[in-house]
């Protein structure tokens, strides 16, 4: 794993290499010890960070002729580069710099893989910048026209070296607790975030700013494929991003939900370890065993795996029972950091054991995964009568749902109009976005209402849903997380459902290809069969990975209450929150006792209990001390 910054200053100042070091810095925890490569002259300065076990001090990442490289890089295909570039024998930044010096401000189009990159240019004064198609490596940036212009992967490092001023910004705090996060902004005044799948260019005449690649509608469903035709190719692809993101040595880690899309990249992953004399470690969230109430979580097809694939070495990861707000927070981004927080005990186990990289499941509902949200309508609107009729009757036996159930949710929803449906579900509050608004101050309650940036709006029409899940910004965020829990313990993750192949490939299919049969997802699980264990291939759903999670928060109610006055000693937690609302809430929560017996089984959480979490979380993200 790296980290990068650089500062290029357009006011005729010298970059002191002081100052890059304080950036370089400011992005690594303690008590890691990563190789620090830093480069200043003139105008401009770079460093790499480095937490590889292999990593030497010299020149920055990929220096070639005439400039200067820093970069955060893993490249899915290098093969097929080294090939077109007419190179042999070389690594991920001597490509990426034959790349940069082959193509210029074009590179970026032709990458396939996750990187964030910064290319220096000392005889044109150009400094450019470019971030992955799906944001899987972070990079933000301050910009003082006519000043200077300050990147780092994490704001941290921004703030480390005195670029700005670390202060919240109050809207898209609001906007991030909703969900709705800009895909160029932070939470912080200043700071901004380069939007996945774009590149920016900064010279003496100023900053441009553009986006290399998207999605495109216009292909969507349009290949022709049987569905035979259609698994195998999706097999093949998925097999082969599982194995571009294994490194060439040492422990390799995974998540294991029980789901399709963890499972199939465990199983996969942990064969192609088999193959060459290794072993996976994999880390399943699982809930708190408990005598006093029978819950059901994922244990049953995180073992249907284990069965399987036997030499995978397994650990569950369970929440605090005695303990909802695990903190510390990361100093950028809302996530606590405490050891029994299940993602910070997933990094410091795999750290223990020497893993560089984790593998997740994320992206495959967006994609290769997709559980053909709006195929039915489409149907409908296509004038595909029998077709229609023969996926509404299989659906309903498979789901044993009403008709009307099925007419409503599958059809309707997805074609009434926007205002309607979003004031419908405003008046049933059966929305989360709307839940966790009404838990701030009436005027960001109200400017959240005036502005629907952000808004995933889903159409009658599966290809077109396909393409704006797979370009929403939710997926760069998500990521984002997962590198800043990751870069804590110098770890990579790696997401082998968000290659642009299989995304490709996915987006290219008939929507009638994804649910058929009654089945969703249906592409995937045929795709992997023999790969899959049929007690997860053959399951219609997925179960809640913590249900007891309500009956902890209701077992500590008193606790979130006095939580939450303390919070309220914070002044942007004031100012941000309607205080007597979440005072409400917490005050709502059912008595334990009197919810047990409603929790039995696989239970999804009350409806204020994901409200309560995301919010005093935030609330605690926002009262930490600077500096934690």
């Amino acid at each position: 794993m790296r980290l990068i910054c650089g500062l290029y200053r357009l006011d005729g100042e010298a970059v002191a290499p002081g100052t890059i070091g304080a950036m370089a810095a400011g992005m690594v925890a303690a008590p890691l010890r990563p190789v620090t490569r830093c480069w200043a002259e003139g105008s401009a300065g770079l460093a790499v960070v480095d937490f590889a076990p292999t990593a030497t001090r010299g020149p920055l990442a990929g220096p070639g002729a005439g400039q200067v490289l820093a970069a955060d890089v893993r490249l899915d295909a290098p093969e097929e580069l080294a090939a077109l570039l007419g190179a042999s024998g070389v690594n991920d930044d001597d490509l990426l710099a034959a790349a940069l010096s082959r193509w210029g401000s074009d590179a970026p189009r032709h990458l396939l893989g996750d990187f964030a990159i910064a290319q220096w240019e000392p005889a044109t004064g150009r400094l450019l910048c470019a971030r992955d198609i799906f944001g899987v490596r972070p990079f933000h940036y301050v910009w003082q026209p006519g000043k200077l212009f300050g990147f780092a992967s994490f704001p941290a490092g921004l703030h480390a070296a005195g670029l700005v001023a670390r202060g919240f910004e109050r809207m898209a705090l609001a906007r991030h607790l909703v969900q709705r996060q800009r895909p160029d902004e932070t939470l912080f005044v200043g700071v901004s975030r380069l939007p996945a799948a774009h590149m920016l260019e900064v010279t003496p005449a100023g900053l441009s700013l553009r986006r290399y690649w998207a999605p495109d509608v216009r292909a969507a469903g349009r290949l022709k494929a049987t569905p035979e035709a259609a698994a195998a190719e999706m097999r093949r692809l998925v097999e082969a991003a599982v194995r571009s993101r294994l490194p060439r040595t040492g422990p390799v880690g995974t998540h294991l939900s029980g789901g399709l899309d963890s499972s199939a990249i465990a199983v996969l992953a942990a064969r192609a370890l088999r193959d060459r004399g290794g072993t996976l470690r994999a880390w399943s969230f699982l809930d708190v065993q408990r005598n006093d109430i029978a819950l059901e979580d994922e244990t049953a097809f995180v073992q249907s795996v284990l069965d399987q694939e036997p030499d995978i070495a397994w650990a569950p990861v369970r929440p605090a029972r005695d303990d909802v707000d695990a903190g510390p927070y990361h100093s950028d981004v809302p996530l606590p950091l405490g050891p029994e927080e299940p993602e910070s005990a997933v990094c410091a186990d795999a750290a223990a054991a020497g893993v560089q990289v984790i593998l997740c499941g994320w992206g495959g509902d967006e994609a290769a995964t997709f559980n053909g949200r709006g195929a039915l309508a489409e149907h409908l609107l296509r004038g595909r009568w029998r077709m229609l009729a023969r996926e509404f009757s299989a659906l309903k036996r498979a789901r044993g749902a009403s008709a009307a159930a099925l007419l409503r949710g599958e059809i309707l929803a997805f074609l009434a109009p926007v205002a309607l449906h979003a004031a419908f579900a405003r008046r049933r509050g059966a929305g989360l976005q709307d839940r966790l608004a009404s838990c701030l101050s009436p005027d960001l309650v109200a400017g959240l209402q005036a502005d629907a940036a952000g808004m995933l709006l889903m159409a009658p029409d599966a290809r077109t849903n396909r393409v704006r899940l797979i370009g929403s910004p939710h997926i760069a965020q998500r990521c984002e997380n997962w590198a800043a829990q990751g870069a804590r313990h110098g770890i990579a993750f790696a997401f082998p459902m968000l290659d642009r192949r299989v995304v490709d490939y996915a987006l290219s299919l008939p929507s009638d290809l994804f649910l058929r049969g009654g089945w969703r997802r249906r592409v995937f699980r045929d795709a992997m069969q023999g790969i899959l264990p049929e007690a997860i291939r053959g399951h219609h759903g997925k179960s809640t990975p913590f249900p007891g999670v309500s009956l902890i928060m209701a077992e500590q109610r008193d606790k979130l209450a006095g939580r939450l006055d303390a919070f309220a000693a914070d002044a942007t937690v004031r100012d941000l929150f309607d205080l007597d609302a979440l005072h409400a809430r917490i005050a709502a929560l059912p008595d334990p006792e009197a919810l047990k017996p409603a929790l039995s089984g696989n239970a999804r959480p009350t409806p204020d209990t994901p409200v309560l979490r995301h919010a005093l979380r935030l609330a605690a993200y926002l009262a930490q001390k600077p500096g934690l």
